[in-house]
């Protein structure tokens, strides 16, 4: 596309810029996210932008810094990277209110929720998120109310119970797959946030399903750090059921293994994800250390 951008000497600069975006939009949801801030840099540079700081009056600069804005607190949070997100989610968020948008400056109130959530205050993250969908609900915007009905049914968790997370998780997937949205970004994490609600009850065979459903679609479109994400939920799942007796433990806690390989391997290959990493080798440790205690070859 780029190459007939050149060929063609195409100048126009929220065309290029859009493109750009469109392209770091796709690498985040490969996984590629050095790749994608790159793009990003990319993007604003068309306009001899570096960061967010246009007091300008162009509408077309200003759609293109919020879509900037979000694909990059995105990165943000898929990689756990949270040093400073905090200041940057509120000046993303005033941004938006100067420049009008109210769209923009909803979705970054309900990022700033989910920060707090991971702060260990759900309760206090659910009174946003309550805000937020009354809202995008009443505005019709699919986007922001699968993605803060997402992070509902995620605090309901907490502040709930697992089949409180299940019941709200379905309700959102049912409208993530619906062909006129079909938005299989939120299908994924649905599925695998409803696979871990059922982990927490014990249901084993419905936490499977749906894993296998959430990483089939993710290998489909080359979603590798959700397919890195789900291989470590699963090995997770093996190593939960493998510490239980049974004729098949050593299996399930082999499988636990593998799938905490698999998981490292596509970190590694792929994503470059150190929070993921990190938490995959720490769990894959504490596996060997109970295989050793309890004398499992694995």
């Amino acid at each position: 596309f780029f190459q007939i951008i050149e060929k063609a000497k195409i100048t126009d600069k929220d065309l290029i810029a859009k493109a750009k975006l469109t392209l770091a939009w796709a690498n985040t949801m490969k996984g590629n996210f050095q790749t994608s801030n790159d793009v990003l840099a990319q993007a604003l540079s068309i306009y001899g932008i570096e960061n967010s700081n246009y007091d300008g009056d162009d509408a077309g600069i200003y759609e293109q810094i919020q879509n900037h804005n979000l694909i990059s607190a995105v990165n943000r949070f898929l990689q756990k990277d949270y040093e400073d997100l905090r200041e940057e989610l509120f000046e993303y968020t005033m941004f938006s209110q100067d420049s009008g948008s109210e769209f923009y400056k909803n979705i970054f109130k309900t990022l700033l929720g989910k920060l707090i959530c991971d702060s260990k205050q759900a309760k206090r993250a659910m009174e946003i998120y309550n805000e937020q969908i009354t809202f995008f609900a009443e505005k019709k915007l699919a986007f922001g109310a699968l993605l803060t009905w997402y992070l509902i049914a995620e605090a309901s968790m907490i502040t709930k119970s697992p089949k409180s997370t299940i019941e709200t998780a379905s309700q959102a997937l049912e409208i993530a797959q619906n062909p006129h949205i079909n938005n299989y970004f939120f299908i994924v994490i649905l599925k695998t946030l409803i696979a871990k609600a059922y982990m927490k009850l014990s249901d084993f065979e419905s936490a499977k399903n749906n894993l296998e459903s959430a990483v089939s679609i993710a290998k489909k479109y080359n979603m590798n750090d959700f397919v890195s994400k789900i291989y470590f939920i699963f090995g997770k799942y093996y190593q939960e059921i493998g510490t239980v007796n049974s004729q098949n433990q050593t299996e399930y806690l082999k499988g636990a293994v593998k799938m905490y390989d698999k998981a490292l391997e596509k970190v590694n290959k792929n994503t470059r994800n150190s929070y993921l990493k990190n938490k995959i080798i720490a769990y894959k440790k504490s596996l060997e250390t109970y295989c050793t205690n309890n004398g499992y070859t694995i």
